[in-house]
C-alpha cells in the first residue's frame, strides 16, 4: 500500500516568491504539477493531464539611492570634513554609477563618481564612503 498519505488526503505545497533585491517589476511564475516518470501504476503512467497554477510574484524592490541620515543636513567648519555613505536600495542588473557633484566652490568631494555592480539575487550591496 506504500508509506505515504492516502490518495484522498490533501497535501500542501507552499510557493514562495523569491526576494531577489532587484527592482524588476512583477514577475510571473507558473507551477506545473504532473505525474513523475517511472510511475508503476499503469493508469497514472500514461499521460495524465497536467495541472498548473499561474502566479505573479509582486516586486517589492524599488530602485533608489540610500544615503546615511547624517548626510542630509549639517554644518562643517571651514577646513574640516565630514563623511557620508551611499548605497543602492535594490540590486542593479548592470553597473550603476552615481555622480557626486557639489553645487558651489565652497566644498569639494573625495570622489566625483561612485559605482555599484550587481551582487546577485539576495545579496546586499556594499556601502560606499564618500
Amino acid at each position: 500500500a506504500g508509506g505515504g498519505p492516502r490518495f484522498d488526503a490533501a497535501q500542501a505545497v507552499t510557493v514562495t516568491a523569491v526576494a531577489d533585491k532587484v527592482d524588476d517589476d512583477d514577475q510571473t511564475c507558473n507551477v506545473t504539477v504532473s505525474v513523475a516518470g517511472g510511475c508503476a501504476d499503469a493508469k497514472y503512467s500514461v499521460p495524465v493531464r497536467a495541472r498548473w497554477v499561474a502566479l505573479t510574484a509582486a516586486d517589492v524592490d524599488t530602485a533608489g539611492i540610500v544615503m546615511d541620515s547624517s548626510a542630509t543636513a549639517g554644518s562643517v567648519a571651514e577646513g574640516d570634513e565630514t563623511t557620508f555613505t551611499l548605497a543602492l536600495a535594490s540590486d542593479p542588473v548592470s553597473a550603476v554609477t552615481l555622480t557626486v557633484v557639489p553645487d558651489s566652490a565652497q566644498c569639494t568631494v573625495s570622489a566625483e563618481t561612485v559605482t555599484f555592480v550587481p551582487t546577485g539575487a539576495g545579496s546586499v550591496p556594499a556601502l560606499q564612503t564618500v
